[in-house]
């Protein structure tokens, strides 16, 4: 077996661990982090297995390949892995909405902020 070959094996062994142990450390309360995150990691083992096909069909890979796509395949699932986790932490739906979102009504009286805002007359 080739250095070319172990270290894309041990890469594809990592990959396939890292999917229980992701979505045991995210938060149970998040479920839209949990799919992406689990997309991306499925993505990421499948990164490493292309590899590691590649590696086994053709043993003399120069090693400086191998060890450039493993390492822009791992970077490329931490980058969209954080990428999902900041937007959803920012952008949650649920969120308070931005004051440039008010109604007119609201901005011209404060008093009532806890009204019901009115629809357009186009939609009535």
């Amino acid at each position: 077996m080739s250095t070319q070959m172990v270290i894309a094996l041990c890469f594809f062994i990592f990959s396939i661990l890292v999917l229980p142990a992701s979505l045991a450390l995210l938060p149970g309360n998040e479920p839209v982090i949990r799919k992406y995150i689990r997309i991306s990691t499925v993505l990421f083992i499948t990164g490493t297995l292309l590899v590691l096909v590649i590696t086994t069909v053709k043993p003399a890979v120069p090693l400086t390949f191998v060890w450039l796509s493993e390492v822009f395949v791992f970077a490329i699932y931490a980058a969209s892995s954080g990428m999902i986790i900041y937007f959803v932490k920012k952008f949650a739906a649920g969120a308070s909405p931005a004051a440039n979102q008010n109604t007119d009504r609201i901005l011209q009286n404060p008093e009532n902020i806890n009204q019901t805002p009115e629809k357009p007359k186009s939609e009535q």
